[in-house]
């Protein structure tokens, strides 16, 4: 009984926080978009240099979030409803955590990279 109360209250609040979620990474996607192009102004800027490659880098553990992010919204949110799906749901969200952290990790060493000599 207590099982199923915290997955309808789990469900729920992936159900109500999903779509702000998905608004806030809209957001982001594009203005980090103008952002890096603003900064490296080439496409091989993100490989050829130091501050292309930390973004890269970044970018790369975004793209594992979201992935999770979306593994969470399609597929665990719909499937709580046992003490094996609770669980991998609570696998998942602490494997989300630490690449949030190695997001902030990165933003961080991004921060303090020189961007290319080239930008304005």
């Amino acid at each position: 009984m207590v099982l199923q109360h915290l997955a309808n209250v789990l469900r729920e609040l992936l159900r109500t926080f999903s779509p702000i979620a998905l608004s806030c990474a809209a957001v982001l996607l594009i203005t980090g978009t103008a952002e890096a192009w603003l900064q490296l102004r080439s496409l091989p800027a993100l490989w050829n240099t130091e501050y292309g490659q930390a973004l890269f880098r970044k970018l790369v553990f975004v793209a594992i979030v979201a992935g999770l992010g979306a593994w969470h919204w399609r597929f665990a949110q719909p499937a709580l409803r046992s003490e094996r799906s609770m669980t991998a749901l609570r696998w998942s969200i602490a494997l989300d955590v630490v690449f949030l952290l190695g997001v902030l990790v990165l933003t961080a060493i991004l921060t303090g990279t020189a961007p290319p000599a080239s930008a304005p």
